[in-house]
């Protein structure tokens, strides 16, 4: 395998063709050259913006990747689905559908399969606030000033899901603590 480099990764990019082989031989190269991995996503989002082939070949796939990596992935690379889907978003880099998909990807709780309607309401109006062509710029600072947890649906929405347990878990108890009361004291009817 040839050594790893910025250029050399670039010029696999522009040699890629659609064949099978050609898909194969990238795929191989890049999954050697894991380690690299940051350099390799910021490569390949530069090659991505040249040209729409990329986005329109990516389309078919792109939503059973997102489901591949909430579901397997790493928690780091969970995270940053969140902003990649905001960037996305923000420069409507696929159709408003598309991208609604992949947001209901990262809004499902894996536990129960629900879309938890408040939190979903909750990340889409801070994506259109962080997305906002405002021109004020005291605005746009005290947005950058709010905390990670805030900032990052994926965050905001594990959050959610941790409290929303721990709420269920507290009424589950003090149902039972309420019906193991002596006769009388509590009527649970």
């Amino acid at each position: 395998m040839s050594a790893f480099s910025e250029a050399a990764l670039e010029k696999k990019l522009s040699e890629l063709s659609n064949s099978q082989q050609s898909v194969q031989t990238l795929s191989l190269w890049l999954i050697h050259h894991r380690k690299h991995s940051k350099t390799i996503v910021g490569v390949w989002f530069n090659e991505l913006k040249k040209g729409p082939e990329f986005t329109q070949d990516f389309a078919p796939v792109i939503v059973d990747a997102f489901k591949h990596v909430y579901r397997d992935g790493e928690e780091g690379c969970k995270k940053q689905l969140g902003r990649v889907l905001s960037i996305w978003q923000e420069r409507a880099v696929y159709e408003s559908s598309l991208l609604e998909q992949l947001s209901q990807v990262l809004c499902k709780s894996p536990q129960t399969g629900l879309n938890p309607e408040p939190t979903s309401e909750l990340i889409r109006a801070l994506q259109e606030l962080e997305n906002a062509a405002s021109g004020d710029a005291l605005l746009r600072r005290r947005i950058s000033l709010l905390p990670a947890e805030v900032q990052d649906a994926a965050l905001l929405h594990r959050e959610y899901k941790r409290k929303l347990a721990r709420v269920t878990q507290v009424r589950k108890e003090l149902r039972s603590r309420l019906n193991n009361l002596p006769d009388g004291l509590y009527n649970s009817k």
